[in-house]
């Protein structure tokens, strides 16, 4: 008899719950009370705004890398005013050469102007 007993206790607690799910009519369920809903809206629309920012910042990030410098251009830099140094320095040492012969052959005019001066004036 004492299984019976439980038997129907069972049996009854079952049908309890049975009844209680009914009567609340799923209500346990967040979205039925509209509170999920709501926080789902609520990270939708956060989410949106914050993939507004990022496609912002990624148009910023895109935009400083084509306007700034690279590396490799740098480098290229370097060696182009290093060209450029080499040259001038060639250069300095041309005209310095120039330099000397144009001083040499002014002294040779002005020997010659001299000479020719001089002799225009005792005739």
């Amino acid at each position: 008899m004492s299984e019976s007993w439980l038997e129907l206790a069972i049996i009854g607690f079952i049908i309890a719950g049975i009844a209680v799910a009914i009567f609340k009519g799923g209500a346990a369920n967040p979205e039925t009370t509209g509170s999920l809903g709501r926080q789902v809206r609520e990270v939708k629309s956060k989410v949106g705004i914050l993939t507004g920012k990022v496609d912002e910042i990624e148009r910023q990030v895109v935009g400083l890398e084509s306007s700034s410098a690279k590396s490799f251009d740098l480098q290229r830099m370097e060696r182009d005013v290093a060209e450029l140094k080499r040259e001038v320095g060639n250069l300095r040492e041309s005209v310095a050469a120039q330099h000397a012969d144009i001083e040499h052959t002014r002294r040779q005019v002005d020997r010659l102007y001299d000479f020719i001066v001089e002799r225009g004036m005792s005739k």
